[in-house]
């Protein structure tokens, strides 16, 4: 005698957690690769990293993450000497493509690139609509100008309903 078990399993799939995941994942993956190849100390990064994540995630679920700055200057100068900006789109449409972050078109241009003056430091501005949810931790910030001499745009990052793009500009 045969006994034939069918099991159905469906597993249901919610593209908008989806979407926040890659792209919180893209952001930190590409904000790692940044210190990393630019030789930054790590230690603030590593140390704002949950709540950082935490907080893009509030921001990524209501829809107000319109960017994340990554600025580098010396300490008590008035102009940045690096911005690496990632800007954020919500579509109404899934994209079912996945876009990983660009480390490989990263690496191969921070291979271009000067070396930053020593003692450099950075710091990490967010973003958001008027209207974002206030997060413990955040408060309002403002970039620095900088003058660059040097631009670049990266390719696209994200999937499902929410995308991201790199843009670079060096003032060194």
């Amino acid at each position: 005698m045969s006994v034939l078990v069918r099991n159905e399993l469906q597993v249901g799939s919610n593209i908008l957690t989806q979407s926040k995941n890659m792209v919180v994942n893209s952001v930190m993956e590409l904000l790692l690769e940044i210190v990393f190849l630019r030789k930054i100390d790590p230690a603030d990064l590593i140390g704002r990293r949950k709540g950082l994540e935490d907080a893009l995630y509030v921001w990524l679920h209501e829809q107000s993450l319109k960017g994340v700055l990554f600025e580098v200057s010396l300490p008590g100068a008035s102009n940045a000497l690096e911005h690496w900006d990632m800007s954020i789109v919500y579509s109404e449409t899934p994209n079912n493509e996945v876009k990983r972050a660009p480390t490989a078109e990263l690496k191969c241009f921070c291979d271009t690139l000067k070396s930053l003056p020593p003692g450099s430091t950075y710091d990490i501005i967010v973003r958001v609509t008027r209207d974002a949810k206030e997060v413990p931790g955040w408060v309002d910030g403002k970039a620095k100008n900088i003058n660059p001499t040097v631009e670049k745009n990266f390719g696209t990052f994200g999937y499902g309903t929410i995308h991201g793009e790199m843009r670079y500009k060096g003032g060194l």
